[in-house]
């Protein structure tokens, strides 16, 4: 007996918060003799379980399922009710969305957990990239939240960071052919969009007819818990903490992460740590004349909250 879908009914497309069951097409297949068979077109509604998540404090439930597998609790607040630092934030939603891909019997319904800016919590546009790898199986409740998740454009995604100090495009070309000569098939290249590395990686992509997503920082963001606001020599203001944010975005965006590293920057260094912290293997390629074995270490993590 196999399993057809039918476009009618098909249940990806309907709006996530009002999903209980789905219906679909069953196959049967009917023996009747010397070796033929026919086939029988049954409709049927089987139930697909729900788990709603939603946002909790260190100390209130335990992070993961309830009891009766309904619920899935968040911990993206701390004690007082207030919101977690980003980088604990997406290592909460990394577990989640570990969680859900294991769990492809059950379906996610994830409300815009951490986006309340007007009570001190996050904007959408910090929080929603977080889910950018989230598997099929979970829903977003709200039209807006789920739109601005970015879409991935290649199953594997390479995120390449680096110094803006690299003028020359001959030693990073020479660097991603090295790194990336065993890669097979298409794959997604991303980085931030400033100069430097970011430049001649995406010229490098453009050159391969790979696949290009540029992940800018969010400078003009001033709600948030995290918002360092400082003012530019024209007096403009702006958030001074949005490429770290934006970091965290490409290494939860990403599979892999490139670093090429003068051994000085810190917003590479930045971009190590957190591609560590999530889980995203790593690859540090020493770009400067003078050797250096200064690797970014978990002690970056004390100034992440973690």
């Amino acid at each position: 007996m196999g399993i057809v879908y039918s476009p009618a009914r098909a249940w990806w497309l309907w709006p996530s918060c009002i999903i209980a069951s789905i219906e679909y097409t069953r196959l049967t297949t009917i023996p009747i003799g010397d070796g033929q068979r026919r086939f029988r077109m049954e409709n049927c509604a089987e139930p697909i379980p729900l788990v709603r998540v939603f946002a909790t404090r260190l100390q209130g439930p335990r992070e993961g399922f309830s009891r009766s597998d309904t619920l899935y609790a968040l911990p993206i607040l701390n004690a007082q009710g207030k919101p977690r630092p980003l980088p604990q934030v997406a290592l909460a939603i990394q577990r989640l969305l570990t969680v859900a891909r294991n769990r492809r019997d059950r379906q996610f319904l994830i409300p815009s957990v951490g986006v309340a800016p007007d009570e001190g919590g996050y904007t959408r546009e910090q929080i929603a990239p977080l889910f950018a790898s989230a598997p099929a199986n979970c829903r977003f409740m709200e039209a807006e939240y789920a739109a601005a998740i970015p879409r991935p454009k290649a199953c594997y995604r390479v995120v390449i960071a680096g110094s803006r100090s690299l003028k020359d495009y001959a030693p990073v070309a020479a660097a991603l052919d090295a790194l990336l000569r065993l890669e097979k098939g298409v794959f997604e290249v991303v980085h931030g969009g400033t100069g430097g590395v970011d430049t001649w990686a995406g010229r490098w992509a453009h050159e391969r007819d790979l696949p290009v997503t540029v992940m800018p920082a969010l400078w003009h963001i001033l709600q948030g818990p995290n918002v360092v606001r400082r003012t530019n020599r024209k007096g403009s203001v702006f958030n001074a903490s949005a490429g770290l944010d934006r970091n965290l975005h490409m290494a939860a965006y990403g599979n892999r992460v490139i670093a090429l590293w003068d051994g000085k920057s810190r917003g590479t260094q930045h971009m190590i740590t957190l591609a560590k912290l999530l889980g995203r293997p790593v690859t540090v390629e020493s770009v400067s004349h003078r050797h250096t074995d200064n690797l970014p270490t978990y002690q970056l993590m004390a100034s992440l909250g973690t």
